[in-house]
């Protein structure tokens, strides 16, 4: 069986700085490192820029992110899909 894609949201979702979660949490962390070893992609979603990326954000070894509301699309360091504004 074929793992699947799975897109994870970060601000206010797996960390939220209003109310104090500044990292993501152990419980959370363990179960995303028990779905990428079934085979599964872990990808982060956010409307930010890659710059704007929070430091949690790279604690975790991601296989890529959708960001910029899908402006950005990178997939283990290669570039899906690039919308440019200008």
């Amino acid at each position: 069986m074929k793992g699947k894609a799975l897109f994870f949201d970060i601000d206010g979702t797996l960390v939220d700085y209003p109310h104090g979660i500044r990292s993501i949490p152990e419980g959370a962390l363990e179960q995303m490192h028990r779905l990428r070893n079934e085979g599964n992609l872990l990808l982060i979603a956010t409307g930010r820029p890659y710059a704007m990326m929070s430091e949690p954000v790279f604690s975790f070894p991601f296989d890529g992110f959708v960001s910029m509301m899908g402006g950005l699309v990178d997939i283990r360091g290669r570039t899906i899909s690039e919308v440019r504004f200008g």
